[in-house]
C-alpha cells in the first residue's frame, strides 16, 4: 500500500501530519491491511497468499521485501501445480 497517498487522502479529511506517523493513519494502514488478510485466507484452502507491506515508492529495501515476496508466491504455485509443494 503506498502510504504516501493514504497521508495525502488522510490529510484532505483534516487530519494533521507532524514529523511522527499520526495514530489515525496508522490504523487505517492496520485496518486495511488486516481486510486484506481475512479476504486472503477465507477459502481457508491454502491457495492465496497475502504478504502486506507498507511502503513508498522511493523505499528501495522495502520494494525488494515486496518484489521477494512476489516471487515467493510465484514459486509456490508452481511447486503447488507440479505436486512438488
Amino acid at each position: 500500500m503506498k502510504t504516501a497517498y493514504l497521508e495525502s487522502r488522510l490529510e484532505v479529511l483534516g487530519c494533521i501530519f507532524i514529523i511522527r506517523e499520526d495514530p489515525k493513519v496508522t490504523r487505517a494502514k492496520f485496518f486495511i491491511r488486516d481486510l486484506f488478510l481475512r479476504i486472503s485466507t477465507a477459502t481457508g484452502d491454502g491457495k492465496h497468499y497475502c504478504y502486506p507491506h507498507f511502503t513508498c515508492a522511493v523505499d528501495t529495501e522495502n520494494i525488494r521485501r515486496v518484489f521477494n515476496d512476489c516471487r515467493d508466491i510465484i514459486q509456490r504455485m508452481h511447486l503447488k501445480q507440479y505436486e512438488l509443494l
